[in-house]
């Protein structure tokens, strides 16, 4: 006899029809609003494509792109590549297609959370009731608006699907070898884990916490078949899993930071109280708490400052023993926090990012929804409370969170209204500051975002970016005061942190080199590139060395313009600048010369990750030099 199958629940139904549809509807208020921060860096190459598919083009665009992580993030890549008749002018599509993902997200959440429940939760729990809270209360919450709007986040959320995708064939697969024993099955369903983890990986490396979330599943879920499919299985899933804690370990030791204001150590014990802060957030998120800068987040130097590192630290750790100790007896208790803490593990450890993101709760929150879900569930059972008053209670709290969220889309869709709200409401953050100044330069109010930027400046006399700002902003319109003091440019001299000052020194001098700045900033360009040149902490040199090849090349001096390029290429070994210097030493005549770095080119082309592009570029100059047609 064929098993019967499954009828959709009034949860499901209300879920498909009704939370999905208000979820959709509230995240598109933000549709309207542009491209911001990371997103023109990520995808501005997208301007270079072909309007017409070819493999060649996708993969030179994959190829350079490819600079958000190690890996390239293909995947993702490719999903905006299919998007790029829509670049630069309608964001809104790309916005869209996250909406898309984010909603197919909550239907996985939704998926994974109803198997998981089954296994977790007792005979007596409302089974249905669960997965339709903590996939409701997942998909409208307010803490994910950056991760669904901010258009480079379709990395993460991407990510997540393929995730979430592992999560239930590792269900499956666990109902196969434990409840079916079915070989044959198991065996397939662990190859299409493995499938999904590549998948998630190569959409950002964050798609590695898969692992952990099966080494959660692993430890928490009772009644697992002891055959020795699944003894190899968990055997090959913890071992990798404490590789991976050994890795965090030696990071904690051994790592350095040059550009970072803080140590691992540092790091690892601000991440306590920003854990808690995550974890505040979940529970009880407000427009207020919510933002996309926390570059003015303290550093914890030492567990006793502040003192409430020592706070957040005890808690975390004892939250942590607890799950452990009570995994067998409080399974939901344990999946919770562990789900929560390991889904953390990467980028809220020893790892040299920057500290803070509402975004990497993505998915570690599911932790602390479920465990909340299930407590209301309790309280049914356990205190004997009205399950009316406990459905009152949980749809007044996702109204609530509805309504957050609301205001959080209406926000991202004005991105001036955005960026002058959070430069208001994080006057110590460089990085609102300058993308409230950014903004409102492009749109003309030159004035007023000076304003802002000598108001930071001021307020952060040990920052070096503020200043750069400003000259970038004379350059824009000379009504702008700025004074060339000798006193600024020693401090980029003896400066021994650079926060956030790449960008904005590149953009000076680009907008110097192409004659855009009066005589003083093109001076004070110069100056500046000096004094970072001897500054003798750890800053990127070679990016120092280009950029004065730039200015000198542009001030017509190329002979030292070679001579720094030169330098440039010594550091980094990057090809490009070698076929710049080649030009270069065409132009003034020196055809020898270029024709022999041209040579020197062609040895390290098959070590360069742009291979294919300056294949053809050397090849072509190499035949000229043979004909001596120059």
């Amino acid at each position: 006899m064929a098993p019967m199958k499954k009828r959709l629940t009034n949860y499901d139904l209300i879920f498909l029809f009704l939370i999905l549809p208000l979820a959709y509807f509230i995240y598109r208020q933000g549709l309207p609003g542009g491209f911001v921060l990371d997103d023109a860096a990520n995808l501005e190459l997208l301007a270079n494509t072909n309007s017409k598919f070819s493999l060649s083009d996708l993969y030179t665009f994959l190829v350079q792109q490819g600079i958000a992580g190690p890996l390239g993030r293909p995947i993702s890549l490719f999903t905006f590549y299919l998007q790029r008749d829509s670049w630069p002018s309608q964001p809104e599509n790309f916005r869209h297609i996250g909406i898309m993902i984010h909603l197919l997200n909550g239907a996985l959440v939704y998926i994974f959370i109803s198997k998981l429940a089954n296994k977790l939760a007792d005979t007596n729990s409302n089974h249905r009731w669960i997965p339709f809270v903590v996939s409701t209360i997942w998909l409208i919450h307010p803490i994910n608006a950056s991760s669904v709007l901010y258009i480079i986040q379709r990395m993460t959320t991407l990510s997540s699907t393929f995730v979430l995708v592992g999560c239930i064939l590792y269900l499956k697969y666990f109902d196969a070898i434990n409840i079916e024993k079915n070989l044959k099955s198991s065996i397939l369903y662990l190859v299409a884990v493995i499938a999904a983890g590549m998948l998630a990986i190569l959409s950002k490396e964050s798609g590695g916490l898969l692992l952990l979330y099966i080494f959660c599943m692993q430890i928490t879920i009772p009644n697992q078949h002891n055959c020795t499919l699944n003894r190899i299985v968990v055997f090959t899933t913890h071992t990798l899993v404490y590789i991976f804690f050994a890795y965090l370990i030696y990071s904690l030791i051994f790592s350095n930071w040059p550009n970072r204001d803080f140590t691992p150590v540092e790091r690892l014990i601000t991440e306590a109280r920003i854990l808690i802060e995550y974890l505040y957030k979940i529970l009880i998120p407000s427009s207020s708490n919510l933002h996309l800068f926390y570059d003015d987040y303290l550093v914890s130097r030492s567990i006793l400052k502040p003192l409430s590192t020592l706070f957040a630290t005890t808690i975390i750790i004892g939250l942590i023993l607890a799950a452990i100790a009570l995994k067998k007896k409080y399974p939901i208790f344990a999946f919770s926090c562990l789900w929560f803490f390991l889904g953390h593990s990467l980028e809220s450890t020893t790892i040299g990012l920057e500290l803070y993101f509402d975004h990497r709760n993505y998915l570690p929150m599911l932790g602390p929804i479920f465990l909340l879900a299930n407590s209301l569930n309790s309280l049914i059972k356990v205190v004997d409370l009205n399950s009316k008053l406990i459905s009152t209670i949980t749809l007044v709290y996702i109204a609530l969170l509805a309504g957050v969220l609301y205001t959080q889309a209406l926000t991202w869709s004005d991105p001036t209204k955005q960026a002058l709200l959070w430069a208001k409401s994080k006057p110590n953050s460089l990085r609102a500051q300058e993308y409230a100044v950014v903004i409102l330069a492009n749109k003309g109010y030159v004035l007023n975002a000076a304003e802002i930027v000598t108001a930071s400046a001021l307020r952060n006399i040990n920052e070096l970016s503020p200043w750069l700002s400003l000259a970038r902003l004379k350059c824009m319109d000379d009504r702008v005061t700025f004074e060339n003091s000798e006193e600024i440019v020693q401090r980029f001299k003896t400066a021994t942190q650079f926060r956030y000052i790449e960008n904005s020194l590149q953009e000076l001098v680009e907008a110097t080199i192409d004659g855009h700045c009066p005589d003083t900033i093109r001076s004070f360009s110069n100056q500046v590139v000096d004094a970072l040149l001897i500054n003798p902490a750890k800053i990127e040199k070679d990016r120092l060395h280009f950029m004065k090849a730039m200015l000198l090349h542009a001030n017509g001096d190329s002979s030292n313009a070679i001579s720094h390029m030169g330098k440039s290429f010594d550091l980094n070994k990057n090809i490009e600048l070698l076929i710049i210097i080649a030009n270069w030493q065409g132009l003034a005549g020196h055809y020898t010369d270029s024709c022999q770095t041209t040579r020197k080119a062609k040895q390290y082309l098959n070590s360069s990750k742009n291979n294919a592009i300056y294949s053809q570029i050397i090849l072509d100059k190499i035949q000229k030099c043979s004909e001596k047609q120059w």
